[in-house]
């Protein structure tokens, strides 16, 4: 300080570039990937797919700060929500958060579909994706089957009040009836519990979030545009997605229960759809617009006007009890003049489907006192 004065205790860095810092060379290249192939990424994906296919290894923050500068990110400003917040779960497999995302998740290559997704509260865990054309009661069975015979079954099952989980409309001022559903993980010891609202059940929410954005982009890079190649995909990209995001448990142990001889004997039958019926004098039962004539010969006076359970399979089978004991029925007549009237949702599932395959078929001309030719 002495000798030089302030200029002493000023660093010998200042002013010249950082020993750190990327050459314009390298920093154009990582630039024109996202100006690319990578054009709709954000940033914390666009690093990912740099360092992974193209060798490029760029913090995730350094790649952001670039792209906002080119003008290929906006940085966003979040609206300050205050929500009351509660602990993780402490064992995996404890309390899994399922909800649908409908999403267009082929872009334009393929129909809209839905993806049910489950997520482990305790570790933030992707337990399992299904993808089906609508969210109803058939695909949640179809998910949930398979989720109980790879993991068991978990203690608690979060969800929102879609009608496929509760009973909505109001009966003499009470919520009575049960759903199959309910009724499915009532036969599983399963405790139900229905979220108030998006922010309750949070983990799976900001999941299909992060699904929407990601996935899509997966299975544009894959080629993969119909629901079957999706369910094919899956399993590979949950084993990828939880090594890199999932958290460890506070506890050890697994939270899921295994099921019982019972249950498994049971479980084609726990995983279908339950409908009371009663005989008629002429031996029929009617379900699903379908008459179905009992042939049991031993039990014909016994039987009439007695109730039954029919009972449809996931592969559209149908059984018919009597109590315990399954009943000889055979299929007589079909009517097929009626139409089961469509949700909302169903309904633009129909639409979306209906104009995706109307896109698909070649333009035809046709000229007068000529046939259309295509």
């Amino acid at each position: 300080v002495h000798l030089q004065g302030p200029l002493a205790v000023v660093h010998r860095g200042r002013g010249k570039p950082s020993k750190r810092k990327h050459s314009k060379v390298f920093t154009d290249q990582a630039l024109k990937l996202p100006q690319g192939k990578y054009n709709d990424f954000g940033p914390t994906l666009a690093a990912e797919k740099l360092a992974s296919i193209d060798a490029i290894k760029v913090s995730n923050e350094w790649l952001r700060r670039l792209m906002i500068k080119n003008g290929l990110w906006r940085a966003k400003t979040k609206r300050i929500v205050v929500h009351q917040l509660r602990n993780r779960r402490p064992q995996y497999g404890e309390l899994i958060q399922i909800d649908g995302s409908h999403h267009a998740w082929f872009e334009k290559r393929g129909a809209k579909c839905v993806a049910l997704v489950f997520v482990d509260d305790a570790t933030s865990k992707l337990q399992a994706v299904h993808f089906c054309p609508t969210e109803d009661l058939r695909g949640y069975f179809a998910a949930m089957s398979a989720y109980v015979k790879s993991y068991g079954c978990p203690k608690e099952i979060y969800t929102d009040k879609h009608s496929v989980f509760t009973v909505n409309h109001m009966r003499g001022g009470e919520n009575k009836g049960q759903t199959q559903f309910a009724r499915m993980l009532q036969n599983l010891n399963i405790k139900q519990h229905l979220a108030n609202s998006p922010q309750a059940k949070g983990r799976v929410e900001r999941m299909n979030r992060v699904l929407q954005d990601r996935l899509v982009k997966e299975f544009r890079m894959a080629n993969i545009s119909d629901i079957d190649a999706d369910n094919a995909f899956m399993p590979r990209f949950i084993e990828q997605f939880n090594r890199k995001f999932a958290k460890p448990a506070v506890e050890d142990t697994d939270g899921h229960i295994a099921l019982s001889e019972e249950q498994v004997e049971a479980l084609e039958y726990i995983f279908s759809i339950q409908e009371k019926r009663q005989v008629s004098k002429a031996l029929t039962v009617q379900y699903n617009n379908a008459i179905y004539v009992i042939s049991q010969i031993r039990a014909i006076r016994t039987l009439r006007k007695r109730g039954v359970t029919v009972y449809e399979k996931l592969n559209g089978n149908i059984k018919i009890f009597s109590d315990k004991q399954e009943l000889v029925a055979d299929l007589l007549e079909y009517v097929d003049n009626y139409h089961k009237p469509l949700s909302r949702k169903e309904l633009d599932i129909e639409l979306d489907q209906h104009i995706h395959m109307s896109q698909q078929v070649p333009n035809c001309t046709e000229s007068k006192n000529q046939l259309p030719s295509c």
